[in-house]
């Protein structure tokens, strides 16, 4: 991974450790992963893309945006957006990819398990009336999205946009 970073013109921080057992532990490597990735780009203008969810974003009756910024209050462990948030604070080219589930024609993400449990108890679950959203991207879209970002962060670094 140092290598790769220190080698690379863009880096794009896609993994996490699946594991769910271990979830904060695996928080804790994702966060040193980054800021390890990160320590590589300092002082360069090669960019650091790093995967984020939309977890957190959400205010009863509002619309979460690319503006929308997580509370300051936010008790979640894995902090891949903060870790590279304050990496750009600190001048590294970092951004952060906010992805909702991403899925293919296979699997789905959380949305799998949820439709297996349906299936299986033979009545799907919902919060208060119904109303709220799960936003989903299909995994071609989310890879074309980071090859745009990519471009994008080439530009800016090579054409001084």
């Amino acid at each position: 991974m140092r290598k790769g970073a220190t080698s690379s013109d863009v880096v794009i921080h896609l993994g996490f450790i699946r594991d769910f057992s271990k979830f904060e532990d695996n928080c804790e490597i994702d966060k040193q992963a980054i800021e390890d990735l990160g320590s590589r780009l300092a002082g360069s203008k090669r960019p650091l893309i790093v995967t984020s969810g939309t977890a957190g974003l959400a205010t009863p009756g509002q619309v979460a945006t690319e503006d929308t910024v997580l509370p300051p209050d936010f008790l979640f462990p894995r902090v891949s957006e903060q870790t590279a948030l304050a990496l750009a604070a600190e001048g590294v080219n970092a951004s952060v990819m906010r992805l909702p589930q991403v899925h293919d024609t296979t699997k789905q993400g959380l949305v799998a398990y949820l439709i297996a449990v349906a299936r299986e108890k033979g009545v799907s679950a919902y919060v208060g009336e119904g109303r709220n959203r799960w936003a989903a991207a299909h995994v071609l879209d989310v890879a074309r999205l980071y090859g745009l970002r990519k471009a994008r962060s080439r530009c800016e670094v090579s054409c001084g946009g």
